[in-house]
Order: C-alpha cells, then sequence, then structure tokens
C-alpha cells in the first residue's frame, strides 16, 4: 500500500529485525552496518549505513534476505493540526458529546494513566502541572539526523518541556484539571498523564523514536496513548508494535490525517490500519459535518470527534485554539479515560478492546459520519 504523498525518512539509516536465531552482529558487519539503537519490543533496531548504500538501496538488499524478517527505512511522521489565528472561541465541544452528563457520574480517576506521544507538554502550565506523573525525552539535542538522542543517564532524557505547542494542547484537551476555577476543562479532569516527546522543533519526528514511546508509556502504566501524528507508509514494524502494544493492555488512539483523502482508497498510517486495539480519529465541524481538511473512511476511521476551533492548554502556559485531527484524537482519549473510570468505579477493568466497542457502539449519528467512519457516528 502506498501513502498520499511522498514518504520523508531518515537519510542514512534503516531499520531492521532479523529473525531468530540469526547471528546478528556478524551479519551487521558483513552487510555494511553498524549498531545504533533499539527500539519498540519486538527486537527491531535502528542500523547505520556504513558501505555508501542509499536507503532505498539497503532496504532491497536486507529485505531479500533470508535471516531478515524486514527492514525499512526510519519513517518520518508529522503532526496532524491545521494552524488557524482566529482569537476567540469557546470550548463548543463538551456540550456537543455529552461530557458535562458524563461529569455527574464520572470526572476522571487519578489512578488512568494516558500517555501523550508527541512534542512535550510544558510541565508547569496551571492546568496540567497537578496531573502530569513524568515523561521522557527522545529529541536529540542538536536536531540533525545522525545525532545521539538523550541516555536515560542524561537529564535532558526527563526535559520533555514542550517548544511546539502541539503536545501541551493536545494534553489539556485529554485531562486539563477541571472544576478549579481557572482556564479550561479536559475531557477527563482526573488522569495521570505521562509524556513522551519524540516530536523535533519542525514538528516531525521519527517512528521508531514513537515505538519507544509506546514501550515506555506502557511500562510506566499509560494502558491509553494518544497519538496526533503520522502520515506515512505502511510500515510492518509500526503495525507490529501497535498490536503488541494492544495485546499488553494499551489502547492506541490516533488522529485520522488532515490531507481530506479516503483512508480507504488511499491509505496513509497509521491510520489506515484498523487494528483491534486502535481508534482512528476523523474530525468534525462546529455543526457536526466532516471538517473539510479530515481523513476519513467507512472502512478505516473508526469515529469522528470536534476538531475544529478547540481551546485548549497553549505552551506560553494561557489557552488557544487549534484546528485538526489532532485535536480529535485527544478528545476520544480522554473519553477513553472516563469509560474505564466509570468502570473502574464499579470494579471492573476494561480491556482495550471494551473501550473501543463502548465508545463505538454510543456515538451520535451526525451528518456525514454516518458514511465515512465504522463506526457511523461522531462521539
Amino acid at each position: 500500500p502506498q501513502a498520499a504523498a511522498t514518504p520523508e525518512y531518515a537519510s542514512g539509516r534503516v531499520i531492521v529485525r532479523f529473525k531468530s536465531g540469526t547471528v546478528i552482529a556478524q551479519n551487521v558487519d558483513q552487510l555494511g552496518m553498524t549498531f545504533d539503537k533499539p527500539f519498540g519490543v519486538q527486537g527491531g533496531a535502528v542500523y547505520n549505513i556504513a558501505d555508501g548504500s542509499s536507503v532505498e538501496e539497503k532496504v532491497a538488499e536486507l529485505n531479500a534476505l533470508n535471516a531478515v524478517e524486514f527492514a525499512e527505512p526510519d519513517y518520518r511522521v508529522r503532526l496532524s493540526r491545521t494552524p488557524n489565528d482566529a482569537q476567540y472561541a469557546q470550548q463548543w465541544h463538551h456540550p456537543v458529546i455529552g461530557s458535562p452528563n458524563a461529569w455527574d457520574s464520572v470526572t476522571g480517576s487519578a489512578s488512568i494513566g494516558v500517555c501523550i506521544v508527541d512534542s512535550g507538554v510544558r510541565k508547569n502550565h496551571p492546568d496540567l502541572a497537578g496531573s502530569i506523573a513524568g515523561g521522557w525525552n527522545l529529541v536529540p539535542a542538536i536536531q540533525k539526523d545522525g545525532q545521539p538522542p538523550p541516555t536515560p543517564s542524561d537529564p535532558a532524557y526527563t526535559a520533555y518541556d514542550d517548544k511546539v505547542g502541539h503536545g501541551t494542547h493536545v494534553a489539556g484537551i485529554v485531562a486539563a484539571i477541571g472544576n478549579n476555577s481557572r482556564g479550561v476543562a479536559g475531557v477527563a479532569w482526573k488522569a495521570k498523564i505521562y509524556v513522551c516527546k519524540f516530536i523535533w522543533d519542525d514538528e516531525s519526528g521519527y517512528i521508531s523514536d514513537a515505538m519507544t514511546c509506546l514501550g515506555l508509556c506502557r511500562d510506566a502504566g499509560a494502558m491509553i496513548a494518544s497519538n496526533s501524528w503520522g502520515g506515512i507508509p505502511y510500515s510492518d514494524f509500526l503495525k507490529n508494535e501497535i498490536q503488541a502494544a494492544g495485546s499488553a493492555g494499551q489502547l492506541f488512539i490516533n488522529s485520522a490525517g488532515n490531507t481530506a483523502q479516503n483512508l480507504d482508497s488511499t491509505p496513509s498510517y497509521p491510520a489506515a490500519y484498523n487494528l483491534p486495539t486502535q481508534i482512528t480519529v476523523a474530525a468534525t465541524t462546529l455543526d457536526d459535518s466532516i471538517s473539510n481538511y479530515s481523513c476519513y473512511g467507512k472502512k478505516t476511521a473508526h469515529i469522528s470527534s470536534p476538531g475544529d476551533a478547540i481551546l485548549s492548554t497553549t505552551v506560553d502556559g494561557n489557552y488557544g485554539l487549534m484546528w485538526g485531527t489532532s485535536m480529535a484524537a485527544p478528545v476520544v482519549a480522554g473519553a477513553a479515560v472516563l469509560v474505564q473510570a466509570a468502570a473502574q468505579s464499579r470494579g471492573k477493568t476494561l480491556t482495550p478492546v471494551e473501550i473501543k466497542s463502548f465508545l463505538m457502539s454510543n456515538v451520535d449519528r451526525v451528518s456525514d459520519s454516518t458514511s465515512k467512519t465504522i463506526a457511523g457516528g461522531r462521539i
């Protein structure tokens, strides 16, 4: 399968998984590569190309070998927001999706971990600071290909402050502290927020780092992951990582993308995987139609959610508007926190599949969401 746009990927390196039983060190040396770093839980690793081959040549060479499970470029993903300079709006999405009705029964839980896999978060934002449990920074100090990311012993490894503003906005949509006489309210007023910063200052990042983020979040107990990025060709590595995360109990919620394409006929990933523990979210407008920039798909986009003019926390410590499926996905992530919190208040912890099933079975069947999403409606 092919994505709509020309794919971007790191120069001079590939991501590889060798088959079980392979003498990896020997193969790497013979294949003109040097080891860079591991990622994820699949036994994959990043390797630097040392023999002058292009990325395309090295991927083709490796995939022709019996010792290789698969090899791919280290694809570069992009954030799924659409900037707009409007000056004012209310949090119109809450009454539309029924947040106030839900809050009468449950407002979230400080024991439920949700991970913001994004550009970082402003740690001391007054509407977020009390809910942030910790995080990681995988962005190298010198943001150039080939530069090493911070290691766990480096203080920069936990310096996940946001320079872009995207992750801070996403975090506030999910779980800005509610009922505190300040600013805005998240869909969930209470949650344990973890932050994994892998997006560089140019608003892009590599899937090898995104996959590492999923594992770090999962190991910390964050079983809901909000992912407002994408736009790459089909990747076995990323698909398998999401499946492995799901098997370990993590729900992967992601934006559908902002290129206005039908993902059924023109797939882009991770949005078009349609995995059991994945929710791909299209964006809707104030009049409940699918936003004109939003990707969609009756067989690929699971659900829709408000994404236009969403008011949330900003990196300068204030509040502002953003548009995009990047904003729609964290609305669903916040709703997932509420669903899990309600279940736990009754003594039950839901699986990712059960949370997804509940959300998709309780949509509002509005406008063109009926024909452009799997669930046939907006959250």
